[in-house]
């Protein structure tokens, strides 16, 4: 005699849980970028972002980095202190991403 086995199906409220929570968790990885771009935590001061905007404007410069996308870095990083220097762009991005700043 065999056995059978029945597993419980997952309900609805499991998938959404599962799916909000896979969401939730490239939220945080997008809202990584801008403050690896800089080299600094989360929980950085506006002190703390100018000076790391200072030195990684410094060393992307395209006047004083002359290889290969030196520029494109350098725009990225002006555009990171600009949100991160900023407190409402800064909650708005740590909250929605880059994709909430567009709207």
């Amino acid at each position: 005699m065999t056995m059978r086995t029945t597993s419980r199906p997952r309900s609805n409220f499991s998938y959404f849980r599962t799916l909000l929570q896979l969401c939730a968790l490239i939220s945080l990885t997008a809202a990584e970028d801008f403050y690896k771009l800089l080299g600094i935590s989360r929980r950085a001061t506006v002190k703390e972002i100018k000076k790391a905007y200072r030195q990684k404007s410094l060393e992307f410069h395209p006047d004083k980095n002359k290889s290969e996308g030196a520029s494109d870095k350098f725009s990225e990083i002006a555009h990171a202190y600009e949100v991160l220097s900023d407190e409402s762009k800064r909650e708005i991005y740590d909250r929605h991403g880059e994709e909430g700043l567009k709207q």
